[in-house]
């Protein structure tokens, strides 16, 4: 139906552009034009006492990106922060996925401890950085206190484990970035593995399964054959004497 204002769905357009404008408006202010001002002056010869110059229609050049590149230390820089992202993420997801396991299942205070799994995340940095130098410290903290020589675990470049070179530092790091964002994949493992039907476990099981290796991949019988679902994906497969699948 038309009316003045146009269409029903031309108005209800109208009023979540209008409900989206405050937050839209502050993201291109905050984020985009900044992110847009700092890749301009990547290209440009800037300094801190001109910066405020240099406008968009400077004189653009590469000579930044050959300074940076031809830096001794660039690859090592490149290397380490690398290792740290795949390491940092793949370790926060598998820490994730067995808090997920362990907590599926009903167990009184369970509330209470998935809550408490949340509190590294939703924790101030600057709280929980802090509460890691004070438990890390060479002098008084809580980890060394369990050691027999004293380790500076965030200043130490190098270490001997085992008879090995460590990198300490790249280590520690490393540790802190899965202990702080392991309960966000926590949260969406958690979630899917709830969202699926129990009879993928009941079948699991009774395939001989163990308990864990139910929760990870759960396979289930059709009554004409047999197909195979994965529990982390959903996908199906037919077993060689099934042509279909139940999924």
């Amino acid at each position: 139906m038309k009316g003045r204002g146009g269409t029903l769905r031309q108005q209800e357009a109208r009023a979540g552009l209008a409900l989206i404008s405050p937050t839209l408006i502050i993201t291109l202010t905050v984020v985009v034009l900044p992110l847009l001002w700092a890749i301009m002056l990547a290209f440009q010869d800037a300094r801190l006492i001109n910066i405020r110059r240099n406008g968009i229609f400077g004189h653009y050049t590469l000579d930044n990106f050959t300074y940076v590149i031809t830096e001794p230390g660039f690859w090592s820089a490149l290397i380490n922060t690398l290792v740290y992202t795949v390491a940092g993420t793949a370790l926060s997801i598998a820490i994730g996925l067995v808090a997920a396991l362990a907590l599926k299942g009903r167990f009184p205070g369970r509330t209470l401890v998935r809550a408490s799994i949340l509190i590294p995340y939703v924790a101030p940095v600057v709280a929980v950085t802090f509460l890691w130098q004070v438990m890390l410290n060479p002098q008084f903290g809580l980890v060394n206190t369990w050691l027999a020589e004293p380790v500076a675990f965030l200043s130490q470049a190098k270490g001997t484990f085992l008879g090995l070179q460590v990198p300490v530092a790249l280590l520690t790091v490393i540790a802190f970035e899965a202990w702080r964002y392991f309960p966000f994949a926590f949260l969406f493992i958690l979630a899917r593995l709830q969202a699926l039907p129990a009879e993928l476990d009941e079948a699991a099981v009774v395939d001989g399964a163990t308990p864990p290796s139910a929760s990870a991949t759960s396979c289930s019988r059709s009554s004409g054959g047999s197909s195979r679902c994965c529990r982390c994906c959903g996908s199906c497969s037919p077993s060689p004497s099934s042509t279909t699948s139940t999924c």
